[in-house]
């Protein structure tokens, strides 16, 4: 590294965070103008790797170096950053990312995902390779590192079409990949057996969050083959962690009913999240595993609370419950009984309104009635249970409907006794009745098929007018 040059960049560095706004704006001109200079961007990435440079130079140095390269790595017109830049970035971009500290670090990874993106696979295929030789070191903050830059990598394939040139991108990330994702997957599992202090469990479950994002990324578009031949290995990993329980506040995070979801809940979801893309898109080879797997997410949805931190994963829980009831095994729910406990366990508290709802319909009303009327909440509690029933109904309507019916019937009581205290109760009624009537419906016409079951002119008449 130039010296001179060095000394003058932090420098402009130093001047880019001034108060005063006409040396912060100068600093910043002669900053974009060196930006299109060949040997520019190699300088600034030797720099954030100088412990002896001040943490917010480096930060400044780290953010600097994503907006080059989202400007000019692949610009549409303008400058761009040379060929031989380019090749001794990509040199040197992932070890130095895994050495920096944090807020370093999720700069570089930014910038990393915008060159996997113009360059990956095709122009970077020492990508993977070098990411995969870091699950050696056994440093869960090195692997932390290395599979969350995977997962930024990898999590465009859970959108793409099937189509030739994707599944040959496929192919190759999953010859190096596939088999080094379960031995970690594994080796992880195995360290958490063993494993007592709080601190050490909560990067091993950040482990499994990314690995389990990643799982998802390679089977999105198809089921490859080696995790078809495993399937029995990779569902016995997510059934363990959707069994899995504690109490340390690393993994579940606080009490407060505000407070985020736990590191757990998200690995949890993330099990739900891939249980429900197996059985809507590999029904036959999931069959196996897929009884056991009602079971454990039906009782798992019936051990969470009400709190908002629970929201996401009981949403995905209700989510794989739907797709198995619109799947050919809606068998596993043709009992009165099963029926009648969906709706009183699940489906009933998940779409009464809480505190924090009603404190959101007061804060922000629009943003409440873009989440309950656009459609945009596909993840919330209410959606979720909506489309359950809905679900419930394509096989079971005239049993839905005669269980359902009861439960409208005692809430318009409710509210009829004490309209004040149990409006609420009659909230639930309306929005029972509307997933119940609405067959089909077009973002055009709207509703085009209704349930004849549902008596929705006289509950209107009676019950809304």
């Amino acid at each position: 590294m130039n010296p001179e040059a060095a000394k003058a960049l932090v420098h402009f560095l130093t001047e880019s965070l001034h108060p005063d706004a006409i040396k912060r704006k100068a600093a910043e001109n002669e900053l974009t103008k060196r930006g299109s200079e060949p040997g520019f961007p190699v300088l600034l990435l030797q720099l954030l790797a100088h412990q002896d440079v001040p943490i917010n130079i480096r930060q400044a140095g780290a953010i600097l170096f994503k907006n080059l390269v989202k400007s000019h790595w692949s610009p549409r017109d303008g400058p761009s950053i040379s060929d031989a830049d380019k090749t001794q970035i990509k040199a040197v971009i992932v070890d130095l990312m895994l050495s920096v500290p944090p807020i370093v670090q999720k700069q570089l990874a930014a910038a990393l995902e915008l060159i996997s993106a113009a360059d990956f696979p095709a122009r970077w295929q020492g990508l993977l390779p070098d990411l995969v030789k870091k699950f050696d070191s056994k440093d869960f903050k090195i692997i932390n590192g290395v599979i969350a830059t995977m997962n930024s990598i990898l999590k465009r394939y859970r959108h793409m079409m099937k189509a030739p040139d994707v599944l040959l991108e496929l192919k190759y990330i999953l010859d190096i990949l596939q088999a080094p994702l379960l031995q970690l997957a594994q080796y992880t599992s195995s360290l958490i057996d063993t494993t007592t202090d709080p601190a050490a469990l909560q990067q091993l479950f950040t482990a499994v969050r990314y690995i389990l994002k990643i799982f998802n990324s390679l089977n999105s578009i198809d089921l490859p083959e080696y995790f078809e031949d495993h399937m029995n290995d990779w569902m016995t990993l997510l059934r363990k962690y959707l069994l899995y329980t504690t109490t340390l506040p690393a993994l579940i995070g606080d009490t407060d009913d505000d407070s985020p979801p736990g590191l757990l809940h998200e690995v949890q979801t993330a099990v739900c999240e891939n249980v429900q893309l197996y059985i809507e898109k590999y029904e036959e080879e999931f069959t196996p595993f897929l009884q056991t797997f009602v079971k454990d997410v039906w009782t798992l949805l019936l051990s969470l609370g009400a709190q908002a931190k629970y929201d996401s994963l009981v949403a995905s829980s209700i989510a794989f419950l739907s797709s198995v009831s619109t799947s050919v095994h809606f068998g596993l729910f043709k009992d009165a009984e099963t029926l009648t406990m969906l709706c009183d366990k699940i489906v009933l508290p998940n779409m009464r309104l809480r505190e924090v709802d009603v404190e959101l319909f007061e804060d922000n009303p629009l943003e409440y009635l873009r989440r309950d009327i656009e459609g945009s909440d596909s993840d919330t509690r209410r959606r979720s249970a909506t489309e359950l029933v809905k679900g419930l109904r394509k096989h079971f309507e005239a049993e839905v409907t005669q269980v359902c019916s009861a439960y409208i019937n005692t809430m318009l009581q409710q509210y009829a006794a004490s309209p004040a205290a149990n409006w609420q109760a009659k909230d639930v009624a309306i929005y029972l009745v509307t997933a119940l009537a609405v067959r089909s419906a077009t973002a055009q016409q709207g509703t085009v098929s209704v349930n004849q079951l549902v008596p929705i002119n006289d509950f209107f008449a009676t019950q809304v007018l």
